[in-house]
């Protein structure tokens, strides 16, 4: 058999196995996506959401620079956290929204930045020239 003819056999039988491939491909990914939305909507019936009240002097430390601890909070706890706009009584709402064992977690943690802030004093003192 010639390099032609075998050329012209497998060309054909080539193409079809690539539109096989792509199909198969296709056809995963579509059947995937359906069941991630039914793992999802099984588990927003689990989902939770708590609100805690920070003092609004520790906003800034809960939330760090550029947002960093509240990032690191919400990937370690795979929660959303969000707070309000509104001071009331020297404090913000913070919304945590996720599972209920993750929420608490973040609820934890928040805690504990809070509680770990150093507490500073200042006094003034006079200097006799």
């Amino acid at each position: 058999m010639d390099s032609s003819r075998l050329k012209s056999g497998l060309l054909p039988l080539g193409g079809a196995l690539l539109l096989s491939g792509v199909a198969g491909t296709l056809y995963y990914f579509l059947s995937k996506k359906d069941e991630d939305e039914e793992k999802l909507q099984g588990k927003a019936n689990q989902w939770t959401h708590v609100e805690v009240q920070v003092p609004f002097d520790s906003v800034g430390l809960v939330i760090g620079r550029q947002g960093s601890n509240i990032k690191l909070i919400q990937e370690r706890t795979n929660t959303k956290i969000y707070f309000s706009d509104d001071e009331v009584d020297g404090h913000k709402k913070c919304t945590i929204r996720g599972s209920e064992d993750n929420v608490i977690l973040a609820q934890k943690l928040i805690m504990k930045a809070i509680s770990d802030q150093p507490i500073i004093e200042t006094e003034e003192m006079f200097v006799p020239v």
